[in-house]
């Protein structure tokens, strides 16, 4: 309900600045979509968990992967492409803490810090 109601007053002061404008015309953002297999934080400790049980560097792709696997979920174009982007930023996060980057690029593997 507030949205709605700040939205309604958005309008109100445009239309008293400017009668003429058509606020039908302002594009709404697009939010971020929440990932529907896993919860906040989740992606990175199950992550750690894959690479923990792999013993060897791998790439997020690999990483993601296993991860929808493990969740029985068939990885598909889109399911990859969300989950890769949540375990790309959470390693991107724990780089030179938690884990290293081995390479560079889009081909870098991660391993648990020693």
């Amino acid at each position: 309900m507030r949205l709605q109601s700040s939205v309604r007053h958005v309008e109100a002061v445009l239309r008293l600045l400017e009668p003429g404008f058509k606020v039908r015309l302002i594009i709404p953002r697009r939010r971020n979509q929440k990932n529907p297999w896993f919860k906040k934080g989740q992606i990175f400790r199950q992550a750690v968990d894959v690479l923990r049980r792999a013993g060897r560097p791998m790439t997020t792709r690999e990483i993601t992967e296993a991860l929808l696997q493990s969740h029985g979920i068939e990885p598909d174009t889109k399911s990859v492409r969300c989950v890769d982007a949540g375990v790309r930023v959470s390693f991107r996060n724990h780089d030179g803490n938690t884990l290293e980057r081995l390479g560079e690029g889009m081909r870098a593997c991660w391993a648990l810090k020693v």
